[in-house]
């Protein structure tokens, strides 16, 4: 059934391999030469026994006795198989075909066993005492239960009893948590009347909702009631302009008046121009006299071109006047769109006001 084994920092053996024939194959030696110490290693692979690093050679320990290098027992089997126990600072666990499997605690992997199924009847050490003859009645009888698996009754019964024990004993837990939670239960009672409370709390909470929303509609009206009386003292603003720009139509025509005798001074300018080339050909008694009636007359048109500005001046206002009124009053309508139709305060219609 087992082919070789190949034991490596594995107590006494440094790098050991044993490969064995087809039946009864002899290791004999001198003593402490590491004969039992292949017994141990079967014994590792099937029971996971020692646990530890006990099984660690003393020339592969570090300063906390922890493997420096891998220690395994690796076994070929007649079908092939090739499972080892390996040891080492990043791995503790078997390997079967190239698979790896953590070791947890002393329980065996269900692959190694189903792949090596050997028992402690099938390892005997050098000095155990002869099989079965020095055993008990007791002890026999078990074996022989065991090797025709009559020990399963023995495990099942104890099973069964170990789970109607412990259904027992979550009857038992059970009934007691049934009767705690009944009595909570009893010191909720009030729960009936913080519900009724809370229902109360609920339809004051709707109501406070309900006048919140008239409250804001009474704010928003406020607030167009505030904006219609600004509106409102605008609006006598611009009738106020309106007074003043019909005098200001009056001067534009006044101003108009002047433009036009502004005109007909600068026509007269130009005549003048030709005259005092003609007066340069008169004596010089009579061109003197001609001089001084000239410039009374260039005082005059100068007179008039400074009219002639401020008229421009007052003219460009006027215009400036015409287009804010023309804004004034198309924010007036788009004001009376806002307003409306009755009076928040007095409840009259805000037409018949006006």
């Amino acid at each position: 059934m087992i082919q070789s084994i190949y034991l490596r920092n594995f107590e006494s053996h440094r790098s050991t391999k044993l490969q064995f024939g087809p039946g009864i194959n002899i290791i004999s030696g001198i003593s402490n030469h590491g004969k039992s110490s292949i017994i141990r290693g079967l014994h590792w692979i099937r029971r996971n026994k020692p646990s530890g690093n006990s099984m660690v050679s003393f020339w592969n320990r570090d300063k906390k006795d922890s493997p420096i290098k891998p220690t395994f027992v690796q076994i070929t089997l007649s079908n092939g198989n090739e499972i080892k126990r390996e040891r080492s600072s990043g791995f503790n666990g078997y390997v079967i075909n190239d698979s790896k499997l953590e070791a947890i605690g002393q329980g065996v992997p269900t692959e190694i066993e189903t792949a090596f199924p050997i028992d402690d009847v099938n390892i005997q050490y050098q000095f155990d005492q002869p099989f079965l003859l020095s055993d008990s009645s007791a002890d026999v009888a078990r074996f022989f239960n065991k090797t025709i698996r009559l020990d399963l009754i023995d495990k099942v019964q104890s099973k069964a009893e170990a789970l109607r024990r412990k259904t027992n004993q979550e009857i038992t837990s059970s009934e007691e948590l049934s009767k705690s939670l009944h009595n909570q239960i009893q010191t909720f009672d009030w729960l009936d009347i913080a519900d009724s409370i809370v229902s109360k709390i609920e339809s004051v909470e709707n109501r406070l909702s309900k006048t919140q929303v008239v409250q804001n509609g009474l704010v928003k009206l406020l607030e167009s009631f505030e904006t219609a009386n600004a509106t409102k003292i605008k609006q006598e603003s611009i009738a106020a302009y309106i007074s003043n720009i019909e005098a200001i139509d009056l001067l534009i025509d006044s101003i108009s008046d002047q433009t036009k005798l502004l005109n007909a001074l600068s026509q007269s300018n130009i005549n003048v121009i030709k005259l005092q080339k003609e007066i340069k050909k008169l004596d010089s008694v009579s061109a003197d006299s001609i001089v001084l009636e000239i410039d009374s007359i260039q005082a005059r048109m100068n007179s008039f071109s400074d009219k002639k500005k401020k008229l421009i001046s007052i003219f460009t206002e006027y215009q400036n006047e015409l287009t804010i009124i023309q804004e004034s009053e198309e924010e007036i309508v788009e004001l009376k769109h806002l307003l409306p139709s009755i009076c928040p305060a007095c409840g009259n219609s805000i037409e018949e006001m006006e």
